[in-house]
């Protein structure tokens, strides 16, 4: 298995911090003293909006090009757009969709400035024989939604998906400790209720259904969506409490190097390079590898005795090669990915029962390849895809502080494949149409389980969903469904799901009403798990569904002189029914038990844009109640660990490509037994960053600082799991290209 010996080599990352730190603190110190100098040295930026003008909505998939240069970008969801890495001077840019009028705006772009633009483009029939397109297709997944892009993932100083994902509207991740797995909670459900796609492909446990964040570095990540609710009838089993879509980055062509160091030991590295043939294949590689030693002294609870403990077998080791390959491939675009990952770290327990030998360690690879193919003509788009997971894991403590010896291997293996079809307007009627097939085959073996061998799993699901927008219909109404089958072999039962959207919209505000359900069969390890010490399996477990989810959601966007503000709000309720949560009996015997909780909640969400000043300021509240009906814990007791509420503001500045990040998070008090005893008080935490560009010739320097908890708030989500306080960590990018 994976090594650690390096990690133990007690080796001093002083000089590697040496070259991060002069880069931080020389380069600011130049920006106050000379503030007219640095911007000449930082390109200009294309930022903006691309609106209906009927509707008002942001327009999706506008193709936004800088005329004579080449340099472009297709606007998100949510019709925004940047450009990066331009020239000074005057440009014309040009707005392109199928369905509406080609604008082209003359623009000015000046060194170390941000150019924006807002522009509503005029719907423009389309005649084809047979066929009429007004409006191209629309996300099909309605309601509240986070989007991440590249810049803004940069521009956090985030080191993996999880620390992306931290402090976001309606989000909580849970660490076990620094070096710890990454977990994320949302609308009252844990990891294992949340289902995390990577390029299409579940990160999710294949054992336990948790996802790892912390799995993914955020230098692999281009995009990432967050869809909260009930999703299976899009994304199949597994999303009961929300959906996170990561995409990883495209193969455009750049040259990238990254060097990091920071508290707890920390220390690592990326590179990314990706050329372009002139036969439009592009073909690149990227590798990195984070460590971190990860001990650090810390106050023993009162309750717990008190006093100065040390945390030991801390330490993380991860590492992670990326390649990839894109071009033509007949009449469509072909991508080919390959990514392997290895992973090892200490396992600390609790902070009264500590281990000094628990390990994990964990190796993956990923191969997917994937054919689409668009036509503009017929409105149509064919998506082929498949992909083989090889997953290897370790779990082992010659002497833990209670209970006998283990040394578990797991072995998993899936192989799948899948098949989608759009279409803009079905058969001339206007109704949009797609239809996708998803087959997955399954092996599991483990010297945990019950079995020497999962039975091998063979399973599959078909999907529908069709939409049209009443574009002649005062406020636009929009009205989408979907409905899917699954079939899940190892329960040998078929699991179905819908969702139901009325969409309005207007030229300010917009509006939906959603009706959804959900399912999520037990997972491996809730079925097959070996007996053992004070654990007791459960083979009659049934599937997790949310049977009924109803979510209503209103947002809108406001100009104020010079400002933008946008609010947004949504209220849903949706019971779960047979959660599956482990929790001891009577005899003090922990097993998997069907619970059923109930759940509802609010959120809401603000943000003042005010662009002349380089200022945005933003916060959200959430306040999700998740309680234990029929099954296990206290009835009316909000479940283990779910904080009722939770929230935070930020404030970002920006000046001459230069970013400050202020941004506080809140987590509510929470119980850390099925009872409403013994809650766990809630904190504050406040995380700080500050970096951005400088030009060095043909190249692009960029050092960050990113500074977690300023407030040295030691308070942990979970007892007995401590926390080391304020930690600090340096990155160095230096980027050719792209």
């Amino acid at each position: 298995m994976l090594a650690s010996s390096y990690l133990r080599t007690g080796r001093s990352p002083l000089g590697f911090l040496t070259l991060l730190i002069l880069p931080i603190l020389l380069v600011p110190g130049v920006f106050l003293v000379t503030p007219g100098n640095l911007p000449a040295q930082h390109p200009p930026e294309l930022q903006g909006r691309v609106l209906d003008s009927a509707t008002g909505q942001g327009l999706a998939g506008v193709q936004a090009t800088v005329v004579g240069t080449g340099s472009g970008a297709v606007s998100d969801g949510d019709g925004r757009v940047r450009i990066r890495s331009l020239s000074q001077g005057p440009v014309v840019l040009r707005l392109e969709r199928m369905g509406y009028a080609t604008v082209q705006l003359a623009l000015l772009l000046r060194n170390g400035q941000v150019t924006r633009f807002r522009q509503e483009l005029e719907p423009a029939p389309v005649h084809h024989p047979g066929i009429q397109v007004t409006a191209p297709r629309e996300a099909w997944t309605a309601g509240a939604s986070f989007v991440l892009e590249r810049p803004g993932i940069e521009a956090s100083g985030a080191r993996t998906l999880g620390e992306i994902l931290e402090g976001r509207p309606g989000l909580m991740v849970v660490q076990r400790g620094p070096g710890g797995a990454q977990e994320l909670q949302m609308r009252g459900g844990v990891s294992d209720q949340i289902l995390v796609l990577l390029d299409g492909v579940p990160l999710n446990d294949p054992l336990s259904g948790t996802a790892d964040l912390s799995r993914v570095a955020a230098g692999e990540i281009e995009r990432v969506q967050v869809l909260p609710g009930a999703r299976s009838a899009h994304y199949g089993p597994g999303a009961l409490a929300g959906v996170v879509l990561v995409e990883t980055r495209p193969a455009q062509s750049t040259a990238e190097l990254t060097a990091q160091a920071g508290s707890l030991g920390e220390k690592g590295g990326e590179a990314r390079l990706v050329r372009t043939h002139s036969s439009g294949w592009s073909v690149g590689a990227m590798g990195g590898i984070r460590e971190m030693e990860g001990r650090f002294p810390f106050a023993q609870d009162p309750s717990l005795g008190g006093g100065r403990e040390l945390r030991r077998n801390a330490d993380l080791r991860h590492r992670h090669l990326h390649l990839l390959s894109r071009g033509p491939l007949g009449e469509g675009e072909w991508t080919v990915r390959l990514r392997g990952e290895l992973q090892e770290r200490g396992i600390p327990g609790k902070s009264f029962a500590p281990s000094d030998s628990a390990r994990q360690s964990q190796g993956s690879l990923t191969a997917t390849t994937r054919w689409t193919r668009s036509s503009p003509d017929d409105g149509r788009r064919l998506d082929l895809r498949a992909q083989h997971v090889e997953t290897r894991l370790h779990l082992a403590d010659p002497a833990p502080p209670a209970g006998p010896p283990f040394d578990d291997r797991t072995h998993y293996r899936e192989t799948g494949a899948a098949f989608r079809l759009d279409e803009d307007t079905f058969l001339g009627t206007g109704v949009e149409v797609a239809a996708d097939l998803e087959l997955t085959r399954r092996e599991i073996f483990g010297d945990g389980l019950r079995e020497e061998g999962v039975p091998t799993a063979m399973d599959g699901g078909i999907g529908l969903r069709a939409g049209r927008t009443l574009s002649d219909v005062p406020l636009h109404p929009r009205l989408t469904g979907a409905l899917r089958l699954h079939r899940d072999d190892l329960q040998d039962q078929w699991f179905p799901a819908h969702d139901l959207t009325l969409q309005l919209g207007g030229r300010v505000m917009n509006g939906h009403l959603t009706h959804r359900t959900s399912f999520s069969p037990p997972s491996v390890s809730d079925l097959f798990f070996r007996e053992g010490v004070g654990i007791e399996p459960n083979p009659f477990l049934r599937a997790e569904r949310v049977p009924s989810e109803w979510e209503v959601g209103l947002s809108g966007e406001f100009s104020l002189g010079g400002a933008e503000l946008l609010l947004s709000g949504q209220y849903f309720q949706g019971d779960m029914e047979d959660m599956i949560l482990w929790a001891p009996d009577f005899r003090f015997v922990w097993s998997p038990r069907n619970t059923d909780v109930e759940r509802d909640g609010i959120e809401l969400q603000g943000e003042l844009d005010l662009a002349s000043k380089g200022l945005v300021l933003s916060g959200h509240i959430s306040s999700v109640r998740a309680t234990y009906g029929q099954g296990a814990g206290e009835p009316g007791t909000q479940v283990i660990y779910r904080p009722r509420r939770s929230g935070g503001l930020s404030v970002n500045w920006r000046r001459g490509g230069w970013q400050v990040g202020l941004n506080g998070q809140y987590m509510g008090h929470r119980y850390p037994v099925p009872a409403a005893a013994n809650a766990l008080e809630g904190f504050w935490t406040v995380d700080l960053t500050v970096g951005g560009p400088m030009a060095l010739g043909d190249w692009v320097a960029e050092p960050r600082l990113r500074v977690h908890r300023l407030n040295g708030e030691t308070a942990p989500f979970i007892h007995a799991v401590p926390e080391p306080g304020r930690t600090v960590s340096f990155q160095l990018t230096l980027r050719h290209g792209g």
